[in-house]
């Protein structure tokens, strides 16, 4: 299971595995939006 939070302008994803939670600590910036789109297509697909 896949999660995003978001601010709107900063976004943060994480993935649920079993108990296990995986946080990308990473803040993604809504620009340039192509890279949200490609971790949100990623999701979609697994």
């Amino acid at each position: 299971m896949f999660g995003v939070v978001t601010s709107r302008t900063q976004w943060r994803f994480m993935q649920l595995e079993g108990r296990v939670i995986t946080l990308d600590l990473r803040d993604y910036s809504l620009q340039p939006i192509e890279e949200i789109l490609a971790i949100l297509k990623w999701m979609a697909t697994r």
